[in-house]
């Protein structure tokens, strides 16, 4: 009977324990996640018998802190979607053209001083952004557009434009850097210029992935409630 070295003891062991480490870590993850969603389903329930299925289905209104609450949905999910076109409308073209620039026409030297940037824009928290459109942007824009509300859904569509605006050039830049650099050696050896290889060879190319970015870009506002709270006064407002 063979024996195996004490060296291969030891490896053996140390991946058994970190596999068994592993598998704890995701049974933790699985669990935290469970009972998020046991926990937004029992004071869901409990929410619903107070409250018709009617009202929080068919409402017009959401107004919680009233002396007369309503629950409705649609308010909700149809002040999401405007925010979501109007920050789709600032980030996604201007996302786009920006990682094109850095990736295919700007300089290494600019691409390594902007990626930090992109980064450091990315971890801004929410409620940074929020005050940013309500004390500042939302001025600007009824200064612009008179009779505007100090709440409204076009100053929250476009802070949350900015705000996903580096996650979309970050993520667009890395699909455009994943397009093999043969593709832009052909078009170089007939003659286009640089702009040209890029729009028509560099971005058809990416357009599966560059779909992907605009997508996660997007994911990222229908879960910042905070901002459009802010700005659009969906929780601060109505409270009479």
């Amino acid at each position: 009977m063979k024996h195996l070295p004490l060296s291969a003891g030891k490896k053996q062991g140390s991946e058994y324990l970190l596999a068994l480490f592993a598998q704890t870590c995701a049974w933790v993850v699985f669990g935290v996640s469970l009972g998020f969603v046991a926990l937004i389903a029992v004071e869901t329930l409990a929410l619903l018998e107070r409250i018709p299925v009617r009202q929080v289905v068919g409402g017009l209104k959401w107004v919680p802190l009233s002396t007369q609450p309503d629950f409705a949905f649609l308010p909700l999910l149809w002040g999401s979607l405007w925010s979501l076109i109007i920050a789709g409308l600032v980030a996604l073209p201007s996302g786009l053209a920006l990682a094109t620039y850095l990736s295919e026409l700007g300089s290494p030297t600019l691409r390594t001083w902007t990626r930090p940037v992109l980064d450091v824009l990315s971890g801004i928290p929410a409620v940074a952004y929020g005050l940013f459109a309500f004390s500042f942007l939302t001025p600007l824009l009824q200064s612009a557009i008179p009779g505007l509300g100090t709440f409204n859904m076009l100053s929250a569509g476009l802070v949350l434009g900015v705000m996903i605006l580096p996650t979309m050039t970050s993520l667009s830049e890395d699909a455009l850097r994943q397009i093999p650099d043969s593709v832009r050696e052909a078009g170089r050896a007939l003659g286009a210029p640089p702009l040209a290889v890029a729009v028509y060879l560099v971005l058809p190319a990416a357009s599966r992935s560059l779909v992907g970015a605009a997508f996660l870009a997007l994911s990222r506002v229908l879960g910042e409630s905070l901002i459009v709270a802010m700005a659009a006064g969906t929780l601060l407002t109505d409270t009479g």
